[in-house]
């Protein structure tokens, strides 16, 4: 089972999962799914960009077991912006479900938005909807759609909600295998060779870092990306720039290579950093600050990336490009890529791992999980990543 709710928001999901239990009373179905005979299907996920990577293989073998439906998903904005171009979704209903689902406070002052959005996914009915996460509120969103079965985990109550509620399996920690796992205990079969997360590039997106790597005369280059910044502080590395001069004074003929910095929202003083130190070298770099669908589209130009547990090394390994990834507050087993190339982590074993809260909460030690990282601990990875892929 994966630790993924802070113990505060537990605590408070589950106050309000036994007053909830009061007043709703879902009646249960036991029979078989036909899935030959499934039409419609709804999944409401709102997650964040590299979990929406995560959700492909859910989705693929969604798509295989059901090849008559239709699939509805009810995401973030980027959702349709990672897989608008993968022929996985048929419509998407963008909602910001992460905060206005946050909490009774968020959900009456938006009710008016809820309505709206309610009303525009019951404009069909649909055989089957998913909530593969497990999160008490948006299960409850679930159950005011029209969907025939209703699907969740029990992770912090709601089995009243839905017609089918499962337990987690014990011994599964990573976050693929636990939609996988819900897929097959919902009557799925599980497809070994869709069980890998992978992006293909659309025809324009192609043209688009064709074009991207003409303009910056990258043809003969081996490019190694690096994302410095994460969503949330407590998974930045904040040593990149000591660990850009090693892997500087390392490649060799750095002629033949260029760095290219992926600058996210709120990320400029890390890449700063980053860009001080390159420039004290000789070896060509790139900051690209784009929109999500320009960053993902050339995040497959790389030949290596490096970067902390974000979405970048998601995108990456997606791509089938050879990761190194530095973990701090998430255990690495959770949230690792998944992939068919190589992927590289670091990732130290401490008592308050996993941890989910939004800051460190240790006085005097912030975020001292990925801060304890050396610089020569990262770069014995890089060199292993480096070595084995053979790209010199």
């Amino acid at each position: 089972m994966i630790n993924k709710f802070n113990v505060n928001k537990t605590r408070q999901l589950n106050k309000i999962n036994t007053i909830l239990s009061l007043f709703y009373h879902k009646p249960k179905i036991k029979r078989t799914i036909e899935l030959d005979e499934v039409r419609n299907i709804l999944i409401v996920d709102f997650a964040l960009m590299g979990d929406m990577i995560m959700d492909i293989p859910f989705i693929k073998n969604i798509r295989v077991n059901c090849p008559n439906a239709r699939i509805t998903m009810i995401c973030l904005n980027w959702g349709e912006k990672i897989l608008g171009s993968q022929h996985l979704v048929d419509e998407f209903i963008i909602f910001d479900g992460k905060n206005i689902l946050s909490g009774p406070e968020q959900i009456f002052q938006n009710i008016f938005k809820i309505i709206h959005v309610l009303d525009q996914i019951n404009a069909k009915r649909y055989e089957i909807g998913f909530e593969p996460k497990g999160d008490l509120r948006h299960t409850l969103f679930l159950h005011y759609t029209r969907c025939e079965r209703t699907i969740t985990y029990n992770y912090t109550g709601g089995e009243y909600l839905v017609t089918d509620s499962f337990t987690p399996k014990a011994e599964t920690k990573h976050l693929i295998q636990e939609k996988l796992d819900i897929l097959e205990m919902s009557g799925f079969k599980i497809f070994e060779d869709l069980t890998v997360p992978e992006l293909r590039l659309s025809k324009s997106s192609v043209i688009f870092c064709n074009k991207f790597i003409e303009e910056n005369n990258l043809s003969d280059k081996y490019i190694i990306g690096i994302h410095p910044g994460a969503s949330n502080r407590n998974k930045q590395y904040r040593y990149y720039p000591q660990l850009v001069r090693k892997i500087v004074q390392g490649i060799g003929n750095i002629s033949r290579y260029c760095f290219v910095v992926y600058e996210g929202p709120g990320e400029k003083e890390i890449v700063q950093d980053v860009v001080n130190e390159l420039q004290k070298s000789e070896v060509q770099f790139l900051v690209v600050k784009r929109s999500i669908e320009e960053y993902i589209a050339l995040v497959s130009i790389c030949d290596y990336m490096i970067c902390n547990d974000s979405a970048a090394g998601h995108i990456a390994a997606a791509y089938n490009i050879p990761v190194l990834i530095i973990f701090g507050p998430i255990c690495s087993e959770t949230a690792i890529p998944w992939s068919r190339n190589r992927i590289e982590y670091i990732s130290h074993e401490l008592d308050c791992k996993p941890c989910t809260l939004p800051a460190c909460p240790l006085k005097n030690k912030r975020e001292f999980c990925i801060t304890r990282i050396s610089v020569e601990e990262v770069y014995q990875k890089w060199e292993n990543l480096f070595d084995k892929c053979l790209i010199k």
